[in-house]
């Protein structure tokens, strides 16, 4: 179990408030240490002694460049903030009106700003892990802007001061109650006024509950399971000897040197990602350049045949056009020669039939003086005898 400092600006100086668990006994620890934050108000992790920029908080994770402090949604201040499979974080009411609009009907929630899809329970946006860190931190906001109310009475009216101990916003009357009542007698209380100004480390913290026994606190790391888990879960989900599991307190050191470890491995794959990375956008770059080469080289290969062949085709066509053209000599003379032939043929055929034909005439026309004259004498004798038949 991490314990999470945040530093607080103030007028005077940075409050610097560490987030811590007690395990054994399920309440908070009150630890003041003035030297877990520098004089610059950055936030570290007490374990580890990581800076600002390992926290995603700082550099906006949610996309909004306000520290993450605003819903990228609603762009308000986070209320109930929900986090994501992919670490981006939304209002609870946000997640719960992209639900409603989910085509799937409430299987999962697509992150509005990386579009990665992340499953959700039957209870909706609430079955989503809590983001305490950043909870804590909307927390201390609002106590330095005197805007908190009061989480341990109905009464809504604005909180003076925070009970370490419960973790409760107190009103007036409830820090009246805690100063008074003996049932609150060991509890420490601390004013909202005190805390600006004061420039020591303290505790603030909302109690982890159970997602399946919501009254208890969540005390066990299971180590079966890898998971947080509390004294029912210990009845009932995770007996033993089928379940190893230790207190968180116990279980806080191992976790947190496992956490380093996966952090530094995966840094070293980064560090390897981008230098592979960066080799492939050489060998893309290289390869790109030798597409290029190649291709100027084929158009120029093409642009040379194309030549050769245009030079070869143009020498064709003009040894065609010349071979046309004496053929065409060669042939045209030919038939002058044979029409020449014919009329001379012509010519000699009529000077030999002209006697003939001379003659040939001449029996013709005494062949039709010969049959006018039979034909005329018949018509008579026709005649004479027709006459005669009349008569008689």
């Amino acid at each position: 179990m991490a314990s999470t400092t945040i530093a607080v600006p103030a007028a005077s100086a940075p409050v610097v408030v560490t987030t811590m668990h007690k395990e054994e006994e399920g309440d908070p620890l009150v630890e003041w240490n003035s030297d877990a934050a520098g004089s610059d108000g950055t936030v570290g992790n007490t374990g580890d002694g990581e800076a600002l920029e390992e926290n995603p908080r700082a550099n906006g994770i949610n996309g909004n460049g306000s520290g993450g402090e605003d819903c990228a949604l609603c762009e308000g201040k986070l209320t109930s903030p929900r986090l994501l499979s992919c670490l981006h974080v939304f209002c609870e009411a946000c997640l719960d009106k992209l639900l409603e609009e989910d085509e799937n009907k409430g299987s999962g929630i697509n992150c509005p700003i990386c579009g990665q899809r992340t499953a959700v329970g039957a209870r909706g946006a609430a079955s989503l892990p809590c983001d305490y860190v950043l909870t804590n931190i909307l927390d201390m906001s609002a106590i330095e802007n005197m805007t908190v109310l009061c989480t341990s009475c109905k009464a809504k009216e604005s909180a003076v001061a925070r009970c370490s101990d419960c973790a409760n916003f107190l009103c007036p009357n409830c820090n009246t109650a805690h100063q008074f009542m003996r049932c609150f007698e060991s509890h420490k209380v601390i004013a909202f006024e005190d805390l600006k100004r004061s420039n020591k480390t303290v505790p603030i913290h909302k109690p982890i509950f159970c997602d399946l026994h919501p009254a208890e606190n969540i005390k066990f790391y299971c180590y079966t399971c890898q998971e947080p888990i509390c004294n029912e879960c210990l009845l009932v989900e995770h007996k033993t000897p089928e379940h190893q599991y230790e207190r968180l307190s116990d279980a806080e050191t191992s976790q947190i040197e496992e956490l380093v470890n996966l952090m530094t491995e995966s840094k070293n794959k980064i560090i390897e990602c981008d230098s592979t990375s960066s080799h492939l956008e050489n060998a893309l770059s290289e390869l790109q350049a030798q597409h290029d080469q190649a291709k100027d080289l084929i158009i120029e290969t093409f642009q040379s045949y194309k030549a050769i062949l245009e030079k070869c085709r143009d020498t064709a066509l003009n040894d065609l056009e010349k071979l046309h053209s004496e053929r065409e000599l060669e042939v045209m003379d030919t038939f002058h020669k044979i029409k020449n032939s014919f009329r001379r043929e012509e010519r000699r055929k009529n000077r030999r039939c002209m006697p003939l034909y001379s003659k040939t005439s001449r029996a013709r026309r005494l062949y039709r003086n010969s049959s006018s004259e039979a034909n005329s004498s018949h018509s008579v004798d026709e005649f004479n005898k027709q006459h005669t038949q009349v008569e008689h």
